[in-house]
């Protein structure tokens, strides 16, 4: 019987997959950023085939745009660790991004942007 009503509602177009898996990438990329494969197995565990998932994560989320999120949130995130010195910043800042599941490449990418503006060549001292 339930089989029956979830087969029409697949046909009148209220059951859809890829329907909502596109709208909960959508949702993700906007409001609670994540890596594609932190995203994927969201969509995995709520039901959402694999070739699904793949298709609409391949469509919908480029290596440009996980990087355009993971420095995002850097930015956003690094002022929680102003008292902190540089060293442990980029420690739990890099921590806090890995754990949205972003690539360590991606990772050090936002890392280099949210920090270089007060990085000094090794061989330098600030004399001002």
């Amino acid at each position: 019987m339930a089989e029956a009503e979830v087969e029409e509602f697949a046909r009148r177009g209220l059951v859809d997959d890829e329907r909502f898996a596109r709208a909960w990438v959508q949702s993700r990329l906007r409001h609670r950023p994540r890596s594609a494969a932190l995203i994927r197995l969201e969509l995995l565990r709520k039901g959402v085939t694999s070739e699904i998932a793949r298709k609409v994560l391949r469509e919908e989320v480029s290596s440009e745009t996980e990087g355009t999120m993971a420095r995002r949130l850097a930015r956003r995130r690094v002022a929680a660790y102003r008292g902190d010195d540089r060293e442990s910043a980029r420690r739990k800042l890099a921590a806090y991004l890995a754990r949205r599941g972003f690539s360590y490449s991606i990772i050090s990418a936002a890392l280099a942007e949210v920090f270089k503006e007060d990085e000094l060549p090794d061989d330098q001292e600030d004399v001002s």
